[in-house]
């Protein structure tokens, strides 16, 4: 049975297929990395929501804890 994509083949028409075909696979590319890219931020909006805000929490308290005054006015 034929594998449903053969990777060699794949580079060999974006590399050097008439350009028919190598817009075609240069447009499935694209297409299947939007998608891949799509269902990774679907399914981990949350999850990146919360590392953004963690590393603005992070962000705030480092800044918070430099200390522009010199520490002999104490």
């Amino acid at each position: 049975m034929r594998p449903l994509l053969d990777s060699t083949r794949i580079i060999n028409v974006l590399r050097k297929g008439p350009p028919q075909r190598r817009f075609q696979a240069w447009a499935g590319v694209v297409l299947i990395s939007f998608s891949a890219g799509g269902v990774i931020v679907w399914l981990l909006w949350k999850l990146l929501l919360l590392l953004v805000i963690f590393a603005c929490g992070v962000f705030l308290i480092r800044r918070a804890l430099q200390d522009p005054f010199s520490s002999s006015s104490s």
